[in-house]
């Protein structure tokens, strides 16, 4: 090899080091742990958890610095927006940045980035969600859209032709033209129906019962007549028909 070839091997040898080392610093996502959560802020810090890896050694590592006031990513859609009750310890994606988002931070507009760095540390989103195999959860469903808490405890879960409320196994389950709630028990203040009311079981009121007509069975509650006894009203079991109004039958 002459001494021109080999200072073109050698120099890219040197360009190759130096494109190497620019890619080490270029940065685009990272597994994270959530370290402290801000909620009225929808900030985070946390903790990367990937090391930096010392040079060629399979054990020497160096843990990454604690990324600090990182925006949470959540759905939100002009006026609308789903909460996500984010906890410590909670794993997902750290997204770092291209260029320089502290005025993006601040004031959510389009500002010049206040340094000509890139894929700084500290720029980042923190996008919750993500978990290894050791935390997949048991019973996801791959077919319905379902809200969970917990693992089962309490859940909502909706399809095209049901939406069912589910807490610890007590159910409530809308379709279209019905509501099914066997083991719940409805209170509310008022309730106005233009339909009937069927009841498979005993009625109670503490006020009284209005309207128009009203029935027991066969018999009528507005215009039904009791027959008088003597011997019954000798024992005060009774009250005459002259003291109530109501006529004999």
């Amino acid at each position: 090899m002459d001494k021109t070839s080999l200072s073109q091997y050698d120099l890219t040898k040197v360009i190759q080091k130096y494109i190497d080392a620019a890619l080490k610093e270029v940065k685009t996502c990272l597994p994270a742990q959530v370290m402290k959560v801000y909620p009225t802020q929808q900030r985070v810090d946390v903790q990367p958890l990937i090391p930096i890896k010392a040079g060629d050694s399979e054990i020497m590592t160096t843990p990454r610095a604690l990324v600090e006031d990182v925006p949470f990513v959540y759905p939100v859609f002009g006026i609308f927006r789903i909460s996500l009750p984010i906890k410590v310890g909670d794993q997902g994606i750290l997204i770092y940045a291209h260029r320089d988002i502290r005025y993006w931070k601040k004031l959510g507009v389009q500002f010049p980035p206040s340094s000509r760095e890139i894929f700084r540390g500290s720029d980042c989103f923190f996008l919750v969600g993500v978990s290894p195999l050791t935390k997949a959860h048991p019973t996801y469903n791959a077919d319905q859209l379902e809200i969970d808490v917990g693992l089962g405890q309490a859940k909502i879960t909706i399809d095209a032709q049901s939406v069912v409320v589910d807490f610890n196994g007590k159910t409530a389950t809308i379709t279209p033209g019905s509501i099914e709630a066997p083991d719940y028990v409805l209170k509310c203040k008022e309730i106005e129906t233009s339909g009937n009311i069927t009841c498979g079981g005993n009625m109670e009121a503490s006020g009284d019962v209005v309207g128009a007509e009203c029935k027991a069975g066969s018999v009528t509650l507005t215009g039904h007549k009791h027959q008088y006894d003597k011997a019954m009203a000798a024992q005060g079991l009774v009250v005459a028909p002259a003291q109530t109004g109501a006529g004999q039958g």
